[in-house]
């Protein structure tokens, strides 16, 4: 979407009636059937402000006043041919050929650029250097990864939890959360679930593991409901969730801490939102500074508990192949166990298979049916989720939730 002049003035005039940006953004939409952020209306004005933006009503010399070519294709790109007064530097900068075909750098990023040099002759001018510059752009879509990471570490500080002896159990926990998808569901959703939760985790562990397996959010944007691929979901608050499921973790961490000798949290990312995800382990992690929070930008990751080996991953890569690529991508970890597990998530259904000398273990999911699952015909699936006991040497039970 290009920003006109009518909506920028439309925009300014809306700030100056001290609408928020969100308000200012819902009111521009519906005017002028678009479909802009709060984040983009805040950077058009500033650029706006700041004279970036020219317009065809402008009086531009007579060399510049030359035909442009636009082409939109189906995914939201756009195809932008014109023919370009620049310096050899200016053709360098991304940021000046993108105001040059008319484009906010703060609302579009280039994914391809050909600038090709042409020469025009005038008795005026003589030889004046232009450029055949066709440039294919995408729209960036919700907040910066720099914003979103400020929106979730904003206020946080160090909690000190109470060093206390808590267990003398030999035994181990560990609470599996796959597709959590918060936005689609809530904390009242969630609620009986934590405190099944919390009954199990205060008969006491050595050790407790709580597995983040991906999609902990539904969207990997929070101004905009959209997957780490930019597939468009249907419209969350992405704030509330956000809001929602640290409220559910820190419960539950914070009550798991006072029930064990050692408290780690594992993650793996998902296809909803793996961006939004690894950030909120990297808040997690200032957060709880006592607490073992593993945080990596892999597909898999393994753990040893005592003689227990477990992979994790969320499922939607390589999930039949997990035995060889525990046995080789975490051999020290597959020599020490004498039982070997694989918990991944993703497919929103339980299965439990017993391969190559792995138990693979498919979470189910507590979710409200949505598209996906009625488009894959999940809709019979049991809701529930799941948490597992160990022995120091193999499995001991596990607790339907």
């Amino acid at each position: 979407m290009r920003w006109t002049k009518d909506i920028l003035e439309k925009a300014k005039s809306l700030k100056n009636q001290d609408l928020s940006y969100p308000k200012t953004a819902k009111k521009l939409n519906k005017e002028f059937n678009i479909s802009v952020s709060a984040s983009s209306v805040n950077h058009a004005l500033l650029d706006y402000q700041r004279g970036k933006y020219h317009f065809n009503d402008e009086k531009k010399p007579k060399d510049m006043e030359l035909k442009s070519k636009i082409r939109i294709n189906e995914d939201g790109s756009e195809e932008s041919t014109t023919l370009i007064k620049m310096t050899e530097e200016q053709a360098k900068s991304k940021e000046f050929v993108l105001r040059a075909h008319g484009f906010n750098s703060s609302e579009w990023s280039i994914v391809n650029v050909v600038n090709n040099l042409w020469q025009q002759h005038s008795i005026q001018d003589g030889t004046v250097d232009l450029y055949q510059s066709k440039i294919i752009v995408k729209p960036k879509t919700g907040l910066t990864l720099e914003e979103q990471l400020a929106f979730l570490t904003e206020n946080v500080k160090s909690l000190q939890l109470p060093d206390v002896k808590r267990s003398l159990s030999t035994g181990n926990l560990v609470i599996p959360l796959a597709d959590m998808h918060w936005g689609i569901m809530t904390f009242k959703d969630y609620l009986p679930i934590l405190k099944r939760l919390i009954e199990i985790i205060q008969q006491g562990y050595n050790r407790i593991v709580i597995e983040q397996l991906g999609d902990y959010y539904h969207s990997d944007q929070i101004n905009s409901s959209q997957t780490v691929k930019a597939t468009q979901l249907n419209e969350v608050d992405m704030p509330k969730a956000i809001h929602d499921g640290e409220k559910f973790m820190f419960t539950l961490i914070e009550t798991a801490y006072q029930y064990c000798n050692h408290l780690s949290v594992k993650y793996v990312g998902g296809n909803h939102s793996y961006d939004l995800e690894y950030m909120f382990e990297e808040l997690l992690r200032l957060k709880y500074p006592q607490v073992d929070v593993d945080i990596n930008n892999g597909y898999r990751d393994a753990y040893l508990l005592d003689r227990v080996g477990i992979i994790i991953s969320h499922g939607d890569k390589a999930l039949n192949k997990i035995p060889m690529l525990f046995a080789s991508e975490f051999s020290d970890i597959w020599a020490k166990a004498n039982y070997r597990e694989s918990h991944n998530g993703h497919y929103h259904f339980s299965k439990d298979i017993d391969s190559n000398g792995v138990v693979n273990r498919q979470i189910p999911v507590l979710k409200k049916g949505d598209s996906y699952e009625y488009e894959n015909g999940l809709t019979m699936s049991a809701k529930r989720m799941e948490a597992f006991e160990y022995y120091p040497d193999g499995p001991k039970a596990v607790y339907y939730i």
